[in-house]
């Protein structure tokens, strides 16, 4: 099975690059495999998901939208959060 095209966007990028060499350290694949493995998928505006997962014992958010025209996925950004997600985020 194929895997879908991800994309990047300059704000996910900056974020990786800003997390790069600290203790939050996150990498493209880890984003990936979150959006494809998320423990809670929660729809927000303008046709965007935020798919949350816990990884190394920190809770991540990556804010994405499927694009199917283009069959692939745009990662918005991605945030490290200081605790899982809540009713209020979901």
């Amino acid at each position: 099975m194929e895997r879908p095209a991800f994309r990047f966007g300059r704000h996910a990028r900056n974020r990786l690059r800003w997390y790069r060499g600290t203790w939050r350290e996150i990498s493209e694949d880890e984003v990936i495999d979150i959006v494809t493995r998320a423990a809670v998928v929660v729809p927000t505006v303008k046709g965007r998901s935020n798919a949350w997962q816990r990884l190394r014992g920190n809770w991540y958010r990556v804010s994405y939208i499927h694009e199917p025209q283009r069959s692939s996925t745009f990662i918005v950004t991605v945030t490290l959060m200081e605790h899982r997600p809540t009713e209020e985020d979901i």
